[in-house]
């Protein structure tokens, strides 16, 4: 089980890659990076060798919103 995030990403948390996938504005961050920016935006990633696995990994993600 792992998770990955937006300092995982070798581009860095806003590259092309998003641009490439819809073609339209200006490229957007896979994750959210230092603040969430609307609701329903991604934060990260879990990854499991399973999918039992990347459940149980993500029933252990906890997220806590301030202003």
């Amino acid at each position: 089980m792992g998770y990955v995030t937006p300092n995982d990403i070798p581009a860095g948390p806003t590259s092309d890659f998003t641009r490439s996938l819809w073609s339209v504005g200006p490229p957007e961050p896979l994750f959210a990076h230092d603040a969430v920016e609307y609701v329903g935006q991604p934060l990260g990633l879990v990854v499991g060798t399973t999918l039992s696995a990347a459940r149980a990994g993500a029933a252990r993600v906890g997220v806590k919103y301030g202003p």
